[in-house]
Order: structure tokens, then sequence, then C-alpha cells
């Protein structure tokens, strides 16, 4: 019998947060889907992974069991201001959310 997948869904929410520089930021959002899915975190509609390194290395992407996390490490409210994405996609769908 054919293991039966679930789409991701958001448990849990991004929360808004207002920056101030040089202080580190942790954005976080719960996702449960089968199998695993996939997370891609944008920022003002621009993939983080395909930034420029300057800007790339100032955040980490992580998890824990189903919690995502993205880190914004040596804020810069000039550079880091905006809105944020996290996008979970496995074969069964996709869900979203955001803040900003």
């Amino acid at each position: 019998m054919k293991q039966q997948g679930k789409a991701p869904i958001i448990i849990t929410p991004l929360e808004s947060i207002n920056l101030n520089s040089g202080t580190n930021y942790t954005l976080e959002c719960i996702i449960s889907g089968e199998p695993e899915p996939t997370i891609v975190w944008f920022k003002d509609n621009v993939e983080i992974e395909t930034m420029a390194e300057s800007i790339k290395s100032s955040y980490k992407i992580s998890k824990f069991m189903n919690i995502r996390q993205l880190t914004i490490n040596n804020a810069d409210s000039d550079i880091h201001s905006g809105t944020y994405r996290c996008l979970a996609t496995n074969e069964y769908g996709q869900a979203e959310c955001g803040c900003g």
C-alpha cells in the first residue's frame, strides 16, 4: 500500500519584527508536511540564497525538527528591513507565510 503524503502546513507563521541596527534577529516558523518540505526564504521577493555574498553572508538559515529559522546577524536597518517570506514545497503542494 502506498504511503500517503501531506502538503506543507504552516503551524506557526512568521511574526513581524522591528529591526534595530547592530542587533541579531531570528525569524521563525513551524512547518509540517510529508515528505519533509523544501524551504526557500525570500526578502522582498528575492531568494536569499541568490543574493550577493556580501548580503547573503549576514543571513543564517537553519532548522530543528519542523522549526525553520532565518537569523539576521548584525542587522542593518537599511539593508535588512523589508518583507520576508518562507515558502515550503513538497510533491503534494506548498504553503507560505510572510512578515514585514
